[in-house]
């Protein structure tokens, strides 16, 4: 990765909760280069702040200890050029599917046609075209995702950040936004950080994994990979064949998490 552009750089970070009864850390002392059109996959044990790092590098919250760098400059809060996909797609219900996704255009007073031209680009490459005028509740649970991931890609962000995304799906729909999620990156180049439990998820659709110790949260793992031969990522004809290395990388991180 020398000849690469480091987009995010984690440095030391730590993170501590206080509370009257008891104080917790959740994080301690991660430090981590993520580069541009990267796409990052950390595994973890429930608890082990995966999701508490995410939050810090979303700007939601800010670090006991440490710094997160974004493109060279110091994230102190919620930032231009990183957008969220969390494990719920917090739809407004109220809205219908095409002003779901271009709410963050119209609260920037962008003109009309340029709003409008973006919201149908967009949807047709989530696979929601056609299907601007729908509510929430005629959306199945892939389709709340897809959406979920359009309305995060609508500003074109550098940096997207996925929390569990999928967790909730069941496994057939779970194998096609995994398809889904692989192909759009292979055509927007986006950079993602991809927070999961499942080590098969990791897998299928990391260029690198981080494995993270239970809390405090550490990086005990780190290991670019390349298993696409592994797989076929058509929606409709999946197709899968563990190798050798595939099997050996599983065992490896399963070791990590539960050592």
């Amino acid at each position: 990765m020398k000849n690469k552009e480091i987009l995010l750089s984690i440095r030391n970070i730590s993170q501590e909760y206080k509370s009257n009864k008891n104080n917790f850390q959740a994080l301690k002392e991660v430090s981590l280069d993520i580069y541009r059109g990267e796409f990052v996959c950390v595994l973890g044990a429930s608890g082990c702040g995966k999701s508490s790092l995410l939050n810090i590098i979303a700007g939601f919250n800010r670090a006991t200890e440490g710094e997160i760098y974004f493109q060279g400059k110091k994230i102190t809060g919620i930032t231009e050029g990183i957008s969220v996909v969390f494990q719920q797609p917090n739809l407004y219900e109220w809205l219908n599917v095409e002003d779901n996704v271009n709410f963050a255009l119209r609260m920037q007073n962008l003109d009309k046609e340029e709003v409008k031209k973006r919201t149908e680009e967009i949807l047709k490459e989530v696979g929601l075209a056609g299907l601007q005028n729908k509510y929430i509740y005629d959306l199945s649970g892939g389709m709340k995702q897809r959406l979920g991931i359009a309305r995060a890609l609508i500003n074109n962000p550098e940096l997207i950040l996925m929390d569990e995304p999928f967790s909730a799906l069941d496994a057939i729909t779970k194998t096609q936004m995994q398809n889904f999620t692989h192909n759009l990156w292979l055509e927007k180049k986006n950079t993602v950080f991809f927070i999961t439990h499942d080590i098969d998820e990791a897998l299928r659709l990391a260029t690198k994994i981080v494995v993270m110790s239970p809390s405090p949260g550490r990086i005990i793992k780190s290991e670019n990979i390349d298993l696409s031969d592994n797989f076929s990522y058509e929606d409709n004809n999946p197709q899968f064949n563990y190798s050798s290395e595939y099997i050996r990388l599983k065992n490896e991180i399963l070791q990590a998490i539960v050592n």
